[in-house]
């Protein structure tokens, strides 16, 4: 997987790179493709503004490409991992809705192809 991190207003920690790293990790398990160099992933983490010291004063954004398919999360937080976890819970619902409608889809036109089978054998006085 090709991942990109850049940190805006802030210094990268030990910490936060862990996060990214498990992240990362997490994302192209859910993706479960066959080419884990198809996935790219840009992560974004900075303070949003130098002003303000408490409160939702750090952003994150992720940015996840797989099979062609583009998923986006961002989040604030009090800190730069907090902000991290939300941007990928919400990614990862993203991630989980996009299967389980892709499956959805699958088992449609398998019904549809059932049914298409079996009027087909009707109408030509097949027993099947």
């Amino acid at each position: 997987m090709k991942v990109t991190v850049k940190a805006t207003h802030t210094k990268l920690t030990p910490a936060v790179e862990d996060r990214i790293a498990r992240i990362c990790e997490r994302l192209e398990k859910f993706a479960n493709v066959p080419d884990p160099d198809a996935l790219e992933c840009n992560i974004e983490v900075g303070k949003i503004t130098e002003h303000h010291r408490r409160g939702n004063v750090y952003r994150a954004e992720v940015n996840f490409t797989a099979t062609g398919k583009y998923f986006r999360a961002v989040a604030e937080g009090e800190t730069e991992v907090a902000a991290l976890d939300l941007a990928h819970d919400e990614i990862k619902h993203e991630l989980v809705h996009w299967k389980h409608r892709e499956q959805s889809l699958v088992r449609r036109l398998g019904d549809r192809f059932k049914e298409w089978w079996h009027r087909l054998a009707v109408e030509t006085g097949s027993n099947q």
